[in-house]
């Protein structure tokens, strides 16, 4: 099989329609070119996944097709290939600064992007002997067709570009937004001062915890952290400082009272005088090693990767005015304990590396999904913090087996289930009336879907096929779309099915929905595990092939439907058949048990626990 790479701009796919018109373009040519051969269009890169299907393209994600083991051994080696990249080009002092090697922070958005080309590469290998072109769409700009000894077919390489547009918009802009910078970037001086409840300086209180979060624009982190520091307010030997990395974070913490010092750039001159002479440096050792390993090797590839993608004004210099910030928030509060949440990205990892040059005790909340997760070499990268506060016994062995020290591991569970105890079912059923319209008195259907999965689009039109069959006076569907999709794609579905009467929410809170909700679809979400925690019937569609790699069924927590014609009786039986009823119910209780500590609302004061022991270790420091 031959291989077209397709290099995207990513501002050319903000014009849907010029960037879908453009790859229709290529597979055309293909098509043509291949004569009827099988012409094969997908990617390993998740946003540019996330952005075409929302355009209605027919594309693959390479991804699903691997399973959890393989995956699992494609990060592990573009670990090692990032860790030993590091190592080389970082052993000068000059590549320092604030005793913090400047690629060890984004040590895991470099094995992210290593870990693209792997998947490129293992994608293609598993279709060497098919006849017929594979297109890959990436947004890694390193591929040129004459590589011949890289073990990839690459027979032609196209560029999706949006340039001309991005150099207009940017003539205008930047020397606006380069003004509005320096208007608002936070001096020294000015570190937190945003902490409006604390009118003296932060060294006159006593047991200083700095928080440190990090979000992309999602809850995930910030709600355990505000109940955490809602528990913090009945302990008055200790006192809370957070600094966030976004305004989503900080406006979420604002509207409930909580203050915080949002990340803000800062220029100064030694900061450009450093990272001017470290970026010269890193380049030419890279282009040494490039030398060395030849550029038409993967390993070519991966280091022209670091060369374009990392080794330029935006990504480095932002690596420094992080780590400039962070470690002035840390000057500013003189923590005696920092809590990291999480540490997998650029300010989280910093952050713990600042807190260990600074020989600040700290503790990392782990980010993940509440169920039993296989041993994974990702998991390693927690180990830069102190100790590391898991959900539950069961992901404690995961963590251990993927090599972290069981004395580090403290469990606390995950304080935003303590919220789950405290929710009626009744007032959330008619909040969602209220707000989307229904009709009390029906069972209330909750459809949930995960972008990452495979034949999403297939299982739900397949459930409103099914469900046109039933009395559309005893349910109601509702439909929560994935966060990073909009609901058109479903409600045409609705439409071409000719089904009414459904409902489509992305603004009613998670937690609403799913008190609310009577039955949860989805095929492996991450709301699973939640539907599961507040104790609702649980039923995944797959009607691929593929193999899921989260089996909510293997818990025993869901019923697994396979084939379209299986899907009311599934319904029937999380319903009515009391056998089925009882186990799905027994299994739901251990879970809870094992991953959110039988949901006993004590999450929040176990991770103030976590963080007194940090404390002591302060004290014996």
């Amino acid at each position: 099989m031959d291989l077209y790479i397709v290099q995207v701009d990513p501002d050319a796919l903000k014009n849907g329609k010029t960037a879908s018109s453009q790859i229709y373009s290529i597979v055309n040519r293909a098509t043509s070119r291949y004569g009827g051969l099988p012409v094969l269009l997908g990617t390993v890169d998740y946003a540019i996944y996330t952005r075409l299907v929302g355009l209605g393209l027919s594309v693959k994600f390479f991804p699903h097709e691997l399973s959890s083991k393989t995956d699992a051994e494609l990060y592990r080696e573009a670990q090692e290939f990032a860790q030993e990249l590091i190592t080389e080009l970082g052993g000068e002092a000059d590549l320092l600064f604030k005793g913090v090697n400047i690629l060890d922070p984004f040590f895991y958005d470099l094995t992210m992007q290593f870990r693209t080309i792997l998947r490129i590469k293992h994608s293609v290998q598993c279709r060497s002997a098919d006849p017929g072109v594979m297109i890959v769409l990436t947004g890694l700009q390193v591929f040129s067709a004459d590589m011949p000894n890289v073990d990839l077919p690459v027979a032609q390489v196209f560029r999706i570009s949006g340039r001309n547009a991005s150099i207009r918009i940017r003539t205008v802009i930047k020397p606006l937004f380069k003004s509005f910078l320096k208007t608002t970037s936070m001096t020294p001086e000015s570190i937190g001062k945003s902490y409006a409840e604390h009118s003296q300086d932060a060294s006159d209180h006593p047991n200083r915890i700095l928080f440190v979060a990090t979000d992309t624009g999602t809850t995930s982190c910030v709600e355990p952290l505000s109940f955490v520091l809602e528990k913090l307010k009945e302990h008055a030997d200790m006192s809370a400082f957070v600094a966030v990395d976004n305004s989503f974070t900080a406006q979420y913490l604002a509207a409930r009272g909580f203050a915080c010092s949002r990340y803000a750039r800062l220029d100064t001159p030694d900061l450009e005088v450093h990272w001017s002479r470290s970026k010269r440096i890193f380049r030419a050792k890279a282009l040494e090693l490039l030398e060395q390993r030849g550029p038409a090797t993967i390993w070519g590839i991966m280091i022209s990767a670091l060369i374009q993608n990392f080794l330029t004004l935006p990504v480095l210099s932002e690596v420094y005015y992080r780590l400039v910030w962070v470690d002035q928030v840390f000057e500013r509060v003189r923590p005696d304990a920092a809590v990291i949440l999480p540490a997998y990205s650029y300010l989280g990892r910093i952050a713990a590396r600042v807190a260990r040059s600074r020989d600040i005790p700290s503790l990392n909340f782990v980010q993940t999904i509440p169920y039993g997760a296989e041993p994974h070499p990702e998991y390693r990268l927690y180990d830069i913090t102190d100790f590391v506060a898991a959900y539950g016994e069961e992901f404690k062995e995961t963590l251990v087996k993927s090599g972290l020290d069981p004395r580090k591991v403290i469990l606390v569970g995950n304080p935003k289930f303590d919220a789950i105890g405290k929710m009626s079912v009744p007032d959330d059923k008619d909040r969602l009336f209220r707000t989307l319209g229904g009709k009390p008195g029906r069972y209330i259907f909750l459809v949930t879907t995960y972008l990452f999965a495979p034949g999403t689009r297939e299982w739900v039109r397949a459930l409103v096929r099914q469900l046109k069959k039933l009395d559309p006076h005893t349910f109601w569907l509702v439909v929560r779309p994935h966060p990073d999709e909009s609901s058109e794609g479903y409600e045409r579905i609705l439409r071409e099915e000719g089904f009414e009467g459904a409902a489509f929410s992305k603004d009613v809170p998670l937690y609403t929905l799913l008190n609310a909700s009577d039955v949860v679809f989805t095929s492996f979400s991450t709301v699973g595990s939640e539907a599961v925690l507040f104790d609702k019937p649980l039923i995944c569609i797959n009607l691929t092939d593929i193999e899921y790699s989260v089996r909510y069924d293997e818990e025993g927590v869901a019923l697994l439907v396979k084939r379209e014609e299986d899907i009311l009786s599934a319904i029937e039986s999380v319903l009515r058949d009391e056998k089925v009823k009882h186990d799905l119910e027994r299994a739901r209780k251990r879970f809870q048990r094992v991953y959110a500590f039988g949901l006993d609302r004590r999450s929040s004061e176990r991770f103030v626990s976590a963080i007194k022991v940090l404390l002591a270790q302060s004290q014996r420091k």
